[in-house]
């Protein structure tokens, strides 16, 4: 969006999605009529993540095993109700960032997968089930 005119700010903005995490960057013109040359000022916000974590922490384990573990379910378009449950844990967990309901997707998306693994159903891997298994067990 862009608007102009005395006094108004002209600016664009992109929102750059990497993993996680969402950055916001304004960039902005400011255009004042009054005087003979336009001053051209540059605006940067960033919104960054709250909470720092260490590379490979639990939290970064149960969201990619979350992730994955939607992906896959998409996939084989297996437990629609489940699917709805992840997608509404990962927002809440970038709302309050309480990893709980994660967890408990993951223990129940595990079931799931574990079945399909038994049927041998394409895309379903053991190391796809071990990898979810150990950003379980990585918070306890």
């Amino acid at each position: 969006s862009s608007k102009s005119g005395n006094g108004c700010i002209k600016y664009c903005s992109k929102v750059l999605v990497y993993g996680a995490n969402i950055y916001l960057i304004l960039h902005g013109l400011t255009n004042n009529n009054m005087a003979k040359a336009t001053s051209k000022v540059p605006v940067t916000a960033e919104k960054k993540k709250t909470t720092p974590k260490k590379a490979g922490s639990s939290a970064d384990l149960i969201i990619k095993a979350c992730e994955v573990a939607l992906g896959k379910l998409s996939e084989l378009d297996l437990d629609q109700q489940l699917q709805s449950e992840i997608n509404w844990c990962l927002a809440s967990f970038q709302n309050d960032h309480n990893p709980i309901g994660l967890y408990q997707m993951a223990e129940r998306s595990l079931i799931v997968l574990k079945a399909e693994l038994a049927k041998k159903s394409k895309g379903v891997t053991a190391k796809l089930v071990g990898d979810i298994e150990k950003a379980i067990k990585a918070d306890r």
